[in-house]
């Protein structure tokens, strides 16, 4: 595509950047018996990156627990992360971007103590919702916002205890209501079951508080308690220019999904089991 012909686009959609299909790389690792690839545009942001691991042994003893992080309620092992920064054009060209989409493939496993068999698509969905309404509302206050909207509850009690004392509890519940609406964790959406490329996923999504800032989840099966997770985030720097990268990006994620390819000596896909 020549230069001119990029302006006209870009003037025409409002903004510069995102995904470029036009120059693409290949993304292949192996997940012991399964060859998982997908095709992703090439980044526009500059930065260095170390070697990339192409084989991941994940379920041979201890190796999991050995490469596993945690990124708020996830322990996860991270494979592959892809940003595409999106930017103003005209008068806005000086500001900060209007945001970013990331794309990042993991594995994570289903901890020993919980009863869920990873291979059905429901009692894994129903986990994942378990998994973010459990961390966020823990009675226990830690690292990576372990408890954060008790805390929040917590602080907001506190506080109209000491310069509110005499409000009625109906108040007071309403009062810490409205503070975990503005600052805390949400509670999520039920899940749902896509097929893509013929395979199914377990559908999920989460947003910030006020924000259009959001990540969308992709979960796939892979072997017992293990399963792949594909995340979408959306982050927003311009709230009120959102609308103009929105559906670009909706459509990026969709031809990315469609690219992911998972081969194995044994069968993967897993039906939707009631």
């Amino acid at each position: 595509m020549s230069c001119r012909k990029k302006r006209l686009i870009d003037h025409w959609r409002r903004f510069r950047g995102g995904p470029d299909f036009s120059r693409n790389e290949v993304i292949d690792v192996k997940l012991e018996n399964y060859l998982f690839s997908l095709t992703l545009p090439l980044s526009n942001i500059s930065s260095v990156e170390p070697p990339r691991e192409v084989n991941f042994p994940f379920s041979q003893d201890g190796w999991f627990e050995r490469h596993a992080v945690n990124r708020q309620q996830h322990h996860l092992v991270h494979i592959y992360t892809s940003l595409w920064m999106y930017l103003p054009i005209g008068l806005l060209a000086r500001q900060n971007e209007l945001g970013v989409l990331s794309c990042s493939a993991w594995i994570k496993k289903i901890p020993n103590a919980k009863v869920v068999n990873a291979e059905n698509l429901n009692e894994i969905g129903s986990y994942l919702i378990e998994e973010y309404d459990t961390h966020y509302n823990s009675p226990v206050i830690g690292d990576n916002y372990l408890g954060f909207n008790t805390k929040v509850c917590q602080q907001k009690r506190e506080e109209l205890n000491k310069y509110a004392p005499d409000m009625s509890k109906a108040r007071l519940n309403e009062s810490i209501k409205c503070a975990l609406e503005a600052s805390g964790f949400p509670c999520l959406a039920p899940y749902e079951i896509r097929m893509v490329n013929g395979n199914n996923w377990v559908f999920y999504l989460e947003h910030q508080t006020r924000s259009y800032t959001n990540d969308r989840y992709y979960c796939l099966p892979l072997k017992g308690e293990y399963y792949l997770i594909i995340r979408f985030r959306y982050r927003v720097d311009l709230a009120q220019k959102f609308k103009l990268w929105k559906k670009h990006a909706e459509a990026a994620e969709k031809r990315i999904m469609e690219s992911v390819k998972i081969e194995s000596v044994e069968p993967l896909q897993i039906e939707s089991q009631k």
